[in-house]
């Protein structure tokens, strides 16, 4: 009677046992299928990078511990990984995530101890994760973490967060196409500066803005001399080239706090916030100088040079709006031209 009810007792145990676990499974279940919807419907959600990184961040936390993240996509102009948000990543460790990311080809682990030469992406009891976000059969980007629960994932666990990876990845190269767009519709297509939309745009808000707090805001405009000229020689793919190399050195010799930005043509401006017409001119020389020294595509000799006219105006009360500033900075632009060209005016006041 012992033995039966003994028997009896085991298995009703061990029903209980397996109810337990098919429960459990079912559990883990509902939570992948809510996980994976949740990905789809919050992650389409925004088309901000930066919140695409977070909100991947919070819905991996759903599976494993986040310590810290980054995520990077590729940038098609560089051809290289480009860090975009994160937190809790050094700089060094970041350069090796890069590389992580460019040789993976699925969901990526590193246990702390484990491998000598990864231990510089494990701090103490933190595993390393790489998750290679791929869309369309193209690497797009990466997501990285470290995290305190990832040798405790199952294999089921690294398939759900692969299958959530997939919808990561679009989420990402939508974003992308997204940013992309909004810089073509500000950028001119040729030199890649900002086009002319977009600095009437960008001069009329710093205009109000140096009004309410009565701060100095100059202008420059230049032109290319004698750009005709040497269209006319050397044909207009070498003029567009010029053009290219002019943007380069206007970017290289301005703030990132200036905009810089192509006016039409062989014609050019750069709008100084926090700048008066004598920290103006300093730049304009600067930029004049690096032209004129400088050995343009299709010159065949050091003494052949290109070289630029600028004006420079700064706002006042008689220069107080968009028309009135560019019209004084053109007008100096144009008595640099009469004056031998090569050289910087600042607007008579």
């Amino acid at each position: 009677m012992e033995r039966k009810e003994k028997e009896l007792r085991e298995a009703v145990e061990k029903a209980q046992d397996e109810l337990r676990m098919v429960n459990d499974e079912l559990t883990r279940k509902q939570v992948e299928l809510e996980t994976i919807y949740e990905t789809v419907e919050i992650i389409h959600s925004t088309l901000d990078i930066k919140e695409v990184g977070c909100i991947i961040k919070d819905i991996l936390n759903k599976i494993l511990k986040v310590n810290a993240y980054t995520l990077m996509v590729y940038d098609n102009v560089v051809k290289d990984f480009v860090f975009q948000t994160g937190r809790g990543f050094s700089k060094d460790i970041k350069e090796e995530i890069f590389s992580r990311v460019k040789e993976s080809n699925g969901v990526w682990l590193n246990s702390p101890g484990a491998h000598g030469e990864n231990k510089t992406i494990s701090k103490e009891k933190l595993s390393f994760m790489c998750i290679p976000l791929r869309a369309h059969n193209r690497l797009v980007g990466g997501f990285c973490t470290l995290t305190e629960t990832a040798n405790k994932l199952t294999e089921e666990d690294i398939e759900l967060i692969s299958v959530v990876a997939t919808q990561m990845a679009l989420a990402v190269e939508n974003s992308m196409l997204y940013e992309m767009t909004k810089k073509l519709a500000i950028t001119d297509g040729l030199t890649e500066l900002y086009n002319y939309r977009y600095f009437q745009k960008r001069l009329a808000n710093e205009l109000s803005r140096v009004k309410r707090y009565n701060r100095p805001l100059s202008l420059i405009m230049l032109d290319v001399d004698d750009f005709k000229k040497y269209n006319d020689t050397y044909g207009h793919l070498k003029g567009d080239e010029v053009l290219r190399e002019i943007a380069r050195i206007l970017n290289n010799n301005s703030r990132e706090s200036d905009i810089v930005a192509r006016y039409g043509g062989e014609e050019f401006v750069v709008v100084l916030p926090e700048t008066d017409e004598k920290g103006a001119y300093c730049v304009a020389e600067k930029i004049r100088d690096t032209a004129a020294t400088h050995l343009f595509s299709g010159k065949k000799k050091r003494d052949e040079h290109m070289t630029l006219s600028l004006g420079v105006a700064q706002n006042s009360e008689q220069l107080s709006n968009i028309r009135s500033l560019i019209k004084a900075a053109d007008e100096a632009l144009y008595q640099s031209k009469q004056e031998d060209k090569n050289r910087v005016t600042i607007a008579k006041h």
